[in-house]
């Protein structure tokens, strides 16, 4: 007999220590590999607003983070929301939207690397000016957080349980 656990890290779990460590109000991750695309969002109307409805076509952040990565032929950016210009009467109907969201003073990482692809994004309310500060400052701790988030990923790709072989016979 097969001894099965469920792995119990979840995307809600990671958001809500999000919330009670840097006063998030809001987590989207995005995993794309070989097998497919597995995308996450602590905020579903926004996320269908945004991704279903078009609206990353015309998204500054998406431009400068795409300009970025292939002006400078880097694999990776990091991103300060408020930092990020409009150019557009488009781009500033995206931003305008998603602060009627509430998602303000946000941050983005985006990362390519060989075997996969992986994209965070961590917003809060109007009121907390200093969470992309709070943020950078703890750099390493979100590093393990974004970890922590491939591994869920990975495991739910897995059907979110591993199964180790018994020693025992029947």
């Amino acid at each position: 007999m097969d001894n099965i656990v469920t792995l119990s890290d979840t995307f809600e779990q990671i958001f809500d220590e999000l919330k009670q460590e840097y006063d998030c109000t809001y987590l989207f991750y995005c995993y794309e590999d070989n097998n497919g695309k597995i995308v996450r969002s602590s905020n579903p109307d926004w996320y269908k607003l945004y991704f279903e409805e078009g609206l990353i076509e015309h998204c500054p952040l998406v431009r400068m983070g795409l300009t970025k990565m292939h002006q400078h032929d880097i694999n990776g950016s990091i991103m300060v929301w408020d930092n990020v210009q409009s150019y557009t009467d488009q781009e500033e109907n995206v931003v305008g939207i998603r602060g009627e969201f509430n998602l303000h003073h946000g941050i983005s990482f985006g990362r390519e690397a060989p075997y996969f692809k992986e994209f965070l994004g961590l917003a809060t309310d109007d009121t907390n000016h200093y969470f992309p500060t709070l943020i950078m400052m703890n750099k390493s701790t979100l590093d393990s957080y974004l970890c922590r988030l491939r591994k869920a990923v990975n495991i739910e790709q897995a059907g979110n349980v591993i199964i180790f072989p018994s020693n025992t016979k029947e």
